[in-house]
């Protein structure tokens, strides 16, 4: 991947999704700025962006695999870039959504947009806190028959998920971290952040 591609995903980033103030967070705790990832991600001038870097993200982490998803709805727009990333370039990978819970009509499905969900997996996330909701889909994923080889965080807060998933032999990986997105960053770094470390 160029590095022109998260060089202008990260200025749209900048751009929209980060605002200053006192906000409260989904698992309780407040913070002095607030990132809305869908906010970039479901831009006509950010998608191929967003699919660009996560598949570099992925690539670069050493997670093979053949299927990506995550839970919905945060995690439908950045399958579908990564897909269709895949696809431009000669690549074959499935995309799949995790339902919060199973239909109660239908099939009663939970994991959708795979018929039998096997083989290698990795779990997107847009923002990753905490990391419970990552780790619900990697549970899920691993209920419905894939091997889930690695998640990635499109923006990582530094919060707990890495060491959180680390815990449940899940590797981790960020393309942007917090600091990347805030006004006192640098240049935006060449690679992604992995391990149990990784913010």
């Amino acid at each position: 991947m160029s590095g022109d591609s998260r060089t202008a995903l990260l200025a749209i980033l900048r751009r929209e999704s980060v605002r200053f103030g006192e906000f409260q967070l989904a698992h309780g705790g407040t913070s002095s700025v607030y990132v809305d990832a869908r906010l970039t991600v479901l831009r006509s001038d950010a998608a191929a962006l967003v699919g660009r870097v996560l598949l570099d993200t992925m690539d670069r982490s050493g997670f093979r695999a053949s299927a990506v998803g995550g839970m919905a709805a945060g995690a439908i727009p950045l399958t579908t870039a990564v897909v269709m990333e895949a696809d431009a370039a000669g690549r074959r990978l499935a995309g799949f959504f995790v339902r919060k819970e199973a239909k109660d009509h239908g099939r009663g499905r939970r994991i959708e947009g795979v018929e039998r969900p096997h083989g290698a997996a990795v779990i997107l996330e847009d923002t990753a806190t905490t990391g419970k909701s990552t780790l619900a889909a990697v549970e899920a994923a691993r209920e419905a028959g894939f091997e889930v080889v690695g998640a990635i965080a499109l923006v990582d807060r530094g919060m707990g998920a890495g060491p959180l998933l680390a815990g449940a032999g899940v590797p981790y990986a960020a393309a942007f971290e917090l600091d990347d997105l805030t006004d006192n960053a640098g240049s935006p770094s060449s690679g992604s952040r992995t391990g149990p470390g990784a913010k």
